[in-house]
């Protein structure tokens, strides 16, 4: 890979891999789409993550590099992490909790809707969450965009919950969203 030094496979599927890379004394991410529309899906992506910084939503900067993508390294917790960890973390206000408002917020005021907020792919870095996986994004009108992140967020982010963690975040989308 040239310059980079390749520190830890973080998923090798079927149609990408994603490495955690140095360059220099930097941690970075490497991301290749597999096969056919390589070129197309790395433009897309790229175009994605622009979107992302322009709507307050990810500070992660990203160039083409080497058949990939090579975008900046964001430390911290997933939003899967701090669920487990704290099972009523929907009910009480913590500094993550009003981030991840401010996040959705900022969802909300882009006008456009992203699929894939599984917890996996928001990292909270110790003051703002940052999305860090390029999924689709499409523009809605705010009505539907609001029922759109009202459901897709409660299917994403209940799976870690418990009976009474999931009526918390029931509330907590509804508060926020509407």
């Amino acid at each position: 890979m040239g310059k980079l030094k390749t520190v830890k496979t973080l998923h090798k599927g079927h149609r990408s891999r994603i490495l955690l890379v140095k360059r220099g004394h930097k941690l970075c991410v490497w991301k290749r789409p597999a096969g056919h529309g390589r070129e197309e899906s790395i433009r897309k992506q790229l175009k994605r993550i622009k979107q992302w910084k322009k709507f307050g939503l990810s500070k992660v900067k990203a160039k083409w590099y080497k058949d990939g993508i090579l975008k900046t390294y964001v430390k911290g917790k997933n939003l899967k992490q701090i669920i487990k960890k704290r099972k009523h973390f929907f009910s009480k206000k913590s500094k993550e909790l009003k981030a991840l408002e401010k996040l959705i917020t900022n969802l909300i005021k882009s006008g456009h809707f992203i699929h894939d907020l599984k917890g996996l792919n928001m990292i909270y870095d110790g003051k703002i969450w940052q999305l860090i996986d390029s999924g689709p994004i499409y523009k809605k009108s705010k009505s539907s965009v609001k029922k759109e992140y009202q459901k897709i967020l409660y299917i994403k982010w209940s799976k870690y919950l418990s009976a009474g963690g999931k009526s918390d975040l029931k509330k907590f989308l509804k508060k926020v969203i509407d």
